[in-house]
């Protein structure tokens, strides 16, 4: 029975380092997605501004 319960504990270890890996992954795609979208935002809010200056001026 002892053996049983090691090999048990140890399968737990196992999936927690696993979870713990894919939960740090998904965390880090969140803030490269996050980061992605904040510069696109930026980059199309210059873009509206430029066009509005440009055609107030031209």
């Amino acid at each position: 029975m002892n053996e049983n319960y090691d090999s048990y504990s140890e399968k737990e270890a196992v999936e927690h380092k696993f979870r713990m890996a894919m939960a740090s992954e998904a965390r880090a795609e969140r803030e490269l997605r996050e980061k992605i979208k904040k510069w696109f935002y930026i980059g199309a809010a210059v873009f509206v501004v430029l066009f509005i200056v440009a055609m107030l001026f031209f």
